[in-house]
């Protein structure tokens, strides 16, 4: 019913197609104390943070740093953009202008990444029993939860500059429960094409995202994981599905 490969690619695919990076944000204080949380205004005179629903506000006196996690750099840190750069200005303007859509979409990655981690670990286990209606079931279950994360990527409007992106989002989704679909049924032809369908939606996506950083300035960290995700997008590219 279900090529091992061409599965270990979906599962691959749920994990790469929507990488954008999402920065969980820090001040560091003069004190020496560390405040993490979400950066909501940033001015000449002060910046307010977020902490679980609650703002607080930090004047540029006490404030030494503020700096934001790179997801997908463990322990690596950039400075959010200074006021006196600017390239970094551009870039910090930018992000905070989409950065509540990133971190919607950022939830939906987590959720994908869940979805992946699991369906790896029951199929394994399914075809190594050689359960053919256990596998079923699994697949049934992936389309369940794929079509749900869909259904919420819907209801987000996209920032003007990210529709194009959004739509690739939605396009890679939409080709993913169309294989699982067409693996439910043992249309190895028609799983084939979806599979290749979602890289090209992913490709695009991750082209646009690309664009997206060189216009705005983005930190050549961020620049260099997107082409990263691409050359691996382009060498799947390359495989025979069949």
């Amino acid at each position: 019913m279900l090529g091992k490969k061409k599965f270990t690619v979906l599962l691959l695919i749920i994990g790469l197609a929507f990488s954008v990076p999402l920065f969980a944000d820090a001040l560091i204080l003069k004190s020496g104390k560390k405040i993490e949380g979400k950066v909501v205004e940033k001015t000449d005179a002060y910046v307010k943070i977020e902490i679980r629903g609650v703002t607080l506000k930090y004047y540029r006196d006490e404030i030494m740093s503020v700096e934001v996690d790179t997801s997908g750099f463990p322990l690596e840190r950039t400075k959010i953009p200074s006021e006196t750069d600017s390239d970094d200005v551009e870039w910090g303007t930018w992000f905070l202008e989409v950065k509540d859509y990133l971190i919607r979409v950022n939830q939906m990655l987590i959720d994908g990444g869940r979805l992946q981690n699991e369906a790896s670990l029951k199929i394994q286990g399914a075809e190594i029993r050689r359960q053919k209606r256990e596998l079923k079931h699994i697949l049934r279950d992936i389309k369940r939860r794929l079509s749900d994360i869909r259904l919420k990527l819907l209801k987000i409007k996209p920032p003007g500059e990210l529709e194009r992106y959004h739509k690739s989002a939605k396009d890679a989704l939409t080709y993913t429960i169309k294989f699982v679909d067409a693996a439910l049924i043992g249309d190895k032809v028609a799983s084939s094409q979806h599979v290749r369908n979602v890289l090209r939606a992913s490709k695009e996506g991750l082209e646009e995202q690309k664009r997206l950083f060189l216009k705005h300035n983005a930190p050549q960290q961020l620049i260099d994981s997107t082409e990263r995700d691409l050359k691996k997008v382009n060498a799947l590219l390359g495989y025979n599905f069949m």
